[in-house]
Parts: structure tokens; C-alpha cells; sequence
């Protein structure tokens, strides 16, 4: 590091990166466990038509997908920064593995913020003009595939344009021409944070006025009351969790914007990377762990947000607790049967 302007070389980057690796490895798991239960319980366990759970099953599906991404790039880059003087697998195959790990990782981030968009768009539609008819299950079906198209076609591109740098196997970064890189990272900063990031934000900024300024029409009887104050504070819940999903979206969102950020800088003024302050790169490996955030919370905003997910939620725990017991008193009616016995 130059301590003069404070600039940090890539040995001092690595060793940033390992830090933040583990957290971002053990939100990533967290992430994991919790999607794969709300993608049981969703794909498998629900009988729901809802179109709000079909947004959400999509979601939390491209959360489990995300959180196995972060997953997998974090064992590989922990692998390989381990093994500086040696090649541990095929060049090959660590490039295979540096494009598929970064190309996913985007194709989730994408699909997930589009889902957001499309989600608070639907709340916007049933919470503003309720009396407008609902999406058809066909329209609902095409959505979810121009977003997996969408995410998909920028993957791809960003699978070109990814690989193993000359200083390999510390850093799997963009390899490609520098013009191409920034083509590619313009994509997808406009379809994964310049497009859903305002739409999240009018909507549910709309949403939120409207619930926290309505105002009912009461008499001043005891009971009227209560019903007026259960009424407030469930706005105020639903404010609150729309607020938390915004948050969500940001979080995810920052790391595109300063990844973008980074390229135009390095086309534009030749090593501009290379001259930044430790204090940034700091705060780019927090952006990148608050991307891991949402595979987090959104699970747990799903328990508010659908009625139907919280109730099939809360039967397959009864369920599996009324095993769990009914084992218990199996086991021990058979010990005490074998006591009786001898």
C-alpha cells in the first residue's frame, strides 16, 4: 500500500476480500437454508393460485439460486487465494468456474430485482385501484419468462466479457476489452438497478402515503375506536415492511452501481482503479456483502406479506412438531414396554 495517498495494491485487496468472504459465507448459507424452506414450502407443500405467491415463489427461488452463487464463489476464491504458488485445478476449468460463478450471481441479482419491480407494481395495483380486475395467470406466466429471458441474455453477456486476469489465481475480474466491459455493466445497471429500483420506490412510496394518511370515518364508541387503532397499526406494519423491501432492493443495487462505477472510471482516465483509497475498497467489499442481505430477508418478509404462505407455513410446522412428539411418546411407550417386560 502507498500509505501517502492511501492506495491499496491487490495483495492488500486479497487479504480485504478473505475477510469479508466469511461473512458473506455465512449469510449466504443462512440465505440458503431459509429459501430452500419457503421454496418447500411454495413449490411443494402450497396449494395456493394467488398471483402474489407465484412473484414470490419465483423470488425466493432466484434467492436460493443467489445464495448458492455467493456459496460457491466464495469457496472458489478462498481456494484459490490459498494456492498462489501452484495451480490447483485446470486453468480451464477455474476460468469455466470464475465465468459460471460471477454470470450466476448476476443472472440472480437481475431476476430478483425484476421480481421486486413486478411484486410492488402488483401491490400498487391492488392497494391503489383495488376495483381495477387483477393479472391474468397467462399474463402473470409471461412476465416471469421475459424476466428469467432478460436475466439470462445478461448473464450471457457478462460471461463474455469475465474470466481469469493475468495475475490468476488470485482474481477472477472482467478480461475483456475495456469498451465491452463497460457496454456490459451499463446493461446490466440499467436492467437490474435503473429500471425496478424507481418503480420499487413510487410505488410503494405511493402505498405508504396513502395507508399512513387515510383516514376512516368512526363514531367515538369504544369499539369503533379499537377497530380505528388495530386498522393504524397494521398500516403502519405494512409501511414498515414495504419500507424494509425498498431497503432490500437498494442494498443489492449499490454493488451495481459501484461495480459500474469502477469500469467507467478505469475506460476513462487509464489505472483510475489502481489509485483509489482503501476507505473505497472497503466500503465496495460492504456493498457486495449487504448484495447477500435480501436472500435473508426477503424469506422472512414473505411470512407478512402472503396470507397463504404464512398459513402452510405454520401447518407444516405443526406438522412436523406433532411428528417430532408423536416419535418421542413412541420411543418412550416402547421403553417403558421393554421395563415391563423384563
Amino acid at each position: 500500500m502507498n500509505n501517502s495517498n492511501g492506495t491499496i495494491n491487490v495483495d492488500e485487496l486479497v487479504k480485504i476480500n478473505l475477510i469479508h468472504a466469511y461473512v458473506i459465507l455465512g449469510l449466504a448459507i443462512i440465505g440458503f437454508l431459509f429459501n430452500f424452506v419457503v421454496c418447500y414450502v411454495l413449490f411443494i407443500k402450497s396449494k395456493s393460485h394467488q398471483l402474489l405467491d407465484r412473484f414470490i415463489a419465483q423470488l425466493s427461488l432466484t434467492d436460493l439460486l443467489a445464495s448458492l452463487s455467493f456459496i460457491f464463489n466464495q469457496i472458489f476464491f478462498k481456494y484459490l487465494t490459498n494456492k498462489k504458488d501452484s495451480l490447483p485445478i485446470p486453468p480451464i476449468a477455474a476460468d469455466i468456474i470464475c465465468k459460471f460463478t460471477v454470470s450466476l450471481i448476476v443472472l440472480t441479482i437481475t431476476n430478483s430485482n425484476l421480481n421486486l419491480a413486478v411484486i410492488s407494481i402488483d401491490r400498487y395495483r391492488a392497494i391503489i385501484r383495488p376495483l381495477e380486475p387483477p393479472l391474468n395467470r397467462n399474463t402473470v406466466t409471461l412476465i416471469i419468462i421475459i424476466n428469467w429471458l432478460i436475466s439470462i441474455t445478461i448473464a450471457t453477456l457478462v460471461w463474455f466479457v469475465y474470466g481469469l486476469g493475468s495475475n490468476y489465481p488470485q482474481i477472477c475480474s472482467a478480461v475483456a476489452n475495456r469498451y465491452q466491459i463497460f457496454a456490459v455493466l451499463i446493461s446490466f445497471g440499467i436492467v437490474a438497478g435503473s429500471i425496478p429500483v424507481p418503480i420499487v420506490f413510487i410505488c410503494y412510496g405511493i402505498i405508504i402515503k396513502k395507508i399512513l394518511s387515510s383516514t376512516l370515518p368512526m363514531d367515538n364508541s369504544e369499539y369503533q375506536q379499537q377497530q380505528k387503532k388495530r386498522i393504524m397499526q397494521r398500516n403502519k406494519k405494512i409501511a414498515f415492511l414495504l419500507f424494509i423491501t425498498s431497503v432490500s432492493l437498494v442494498t443489492s443495487s449499490l454493488f451495481i452501481f459501484l461495480q459500474t462505477f469502477l469500469n467507467v472510471g478505469e475506460i476513462l482516465e487509464n489505472g483510475y482503479i489502481s489509485r483509489l483509497s482503501v476507505a473505497f475498497w472497503i466500503f465496495f467489499q460492504i456493498s457486495i456483502t449487504l448484495s447477500v442481505l435480501p436472500t435473508v430477508i426477503n424469506p422472512v418478509l414473505y411470512n407478512f406479506v402472503s396470507t397463504n404462505f404464512k398459513h402452510n407455513m405454520s401447518t407444516i410446522i405443526q406438522s412436523w412438531k406433532e411428528y417430532y412428539y408423536g416419535e418421542r411418546e413412541l420411543h418412550h411407550s416402547s421403553e417403558r414396554n421393554g421395563i415391563k417386560s423384563t
